[in-house]
């Protein structure tokens, strides 16, 4: 783990390009205490369907 002023830095770039891709991004409070129900454990979830990057890939191949 980074010390927490570069991970901080890091992790808004990483919104940034996200979100400049198009990507839909949801952010909180770095580094806040937080109370989700979600089923991992993690500091970061990242959903990544891979119907649709197939379906992206073979359809640009086609």
């Amino acid at each position: 783990a980074a010390a927490p002023e570069l991970a901080e830095q890091l992790y808004d770039y990483f919104i940034r390009q996200a979100k400049a891709k198009g990507v839909g991004v949801e952010k909180g409070v770095f580094g806040a205490m937080m109370t989700v129900k979600i089923f991992n454990d993690g500091p970061v979830t990242i959903i990544i369907d891979s119907r649709e990057r197939h379906a992206a890939r073979n359809s640009a191949g086609a």
